[in-house]
């Protein structure tokens, strides 16, 4: 596994975006995976590990931070914090990185980031380009590209067409907060007390959690790798998310996976989803909103999923 850094031109300019990378590319799709809302690109350790050295072929795997969370560069005009730039810098990665078929893993965010790019076909991909056409307004240059649609398979973890307003309100109630720990053993019972919906975890899988997703700050306490406005949308009035016109739109075999005690995919949606017949649908008990693709259950599941022709 390696870390590594791109540079991705967006609305606001250059960003640095970190990700991490494992195996190398083979004839199969690379799996791209793609975190949660205030995750990080280090979720996907244990899954990533599993697919590039314990499948047959090994798989090449990559994992981003999303702007704005681990390692990668923040946004000055939080007003960017959206699915329409998150989509667009998705689409540029994939690109600076020469990979044009993807096996996407998307955990909640990530996997509405999917859903977006899936029901586009072709994909329409705005570049800036110093050498294009300046636009109407004549202050910026860009090119819009249309590209094959790079998404083959696709996994939504806990997540689909529908998303009701009881589970965007309990996120809201601590994404966006910029808590400081003065250990990481207070950490520790902060991230358990609000994840507590990830199911049932190792210690060890728990202090992967704490060691990849805090930062040092210079009065050397600890917070969080994520800037607290990405979740300035949800202090707001929330309601209903309904994307069907985007599901029904996907023609790529899916896999949906759901915690049993899930608040953000409900049984209800699923059973629309499922009368998709390219989509199949699995069910984690004991948990909630989201299954973390650690344990070997949830892991050889996606696998399967993965190396099916």
């Amino acid at each position: 596994m390696e870390e590594k850094y791109v540079i991705v031109d967006t609305a606001e300019g250059k960003k640095s975006i970190s990700y991490v990378e494992w195996g190398v590319k083979g004839e199969l799709p690379t799996v791209f995976c793609v975190h949660g809302l205030s995750r990080n690109s280090r979720d996907f350790d244990y899954l990533a590990q599993h697919l590039s050295l314990e499948t047959t072929p090994a798989r090449h795997v990559i994992a981003l931070d999303m702007i704005g969370r681990g390692n990668s560069d923040w946004f000055t005009d939080k007003t960017l914090y959206g699915y329409p730039q998150y989509v667009h810098l998705c689409l540029s990665f994939l690109h600076i990185l020469g990979i044009t078929s993807v096996h996407w893993v998307g955990t909640s965010m990530g996997g509405l980031i999917g859903m977006f790019i899936a029901s586009q076909n072709p994909c329409k991909w705005v570049c800036r380009d110093e050498h294009a056409p300046l636009s109407e307004n004549g202050d910026t240059k860009e090119k819009i590209f249309k590209i094959k649609n790079p998404i083959k398979k696709l996994v939504l973890n806990d997540i689909g067409p529908y998303i009701p307003r009881e589970g965007l309100e309990r996120i809201g109630r601590y994404v966006g907060r910029d808590p400081h720990f003065e250990n990481k053993t207070d950490a520790l019972l902060y991230i358990q007390n609000i994840c507590s919906t990830f199911g049932t975890l190792t210690s060890d899988q728990w202090q992967h959690l704490v060691n990849h997703g805090l930062k040092q700050c210079e009065d050397h306490s600890l917070s969080f790798k994520y800037d607290p406005a990405i979740g300035d949308a949800f202090q707001t009035a929330l309601d209903d998310v309904d994307l069907t016109s985007v599901w029904y739109t996907m023609n790529q075999p899916t896999l949906v996976l759901r915690g049993s005690e899930s608040d953000l995919l409900l049984k209800e949606t699923v059973h629309d989803m499922a009368e998709n017949p390219d989509c199949e649908f699995v069910e984690f008990k004991g948990v909630g909103h989201a299954p973390m693709l650690m344990c070997d259950e949830q892991i050889e599941c996606v696998a399967r999923f993965l190396m099916k022709e």
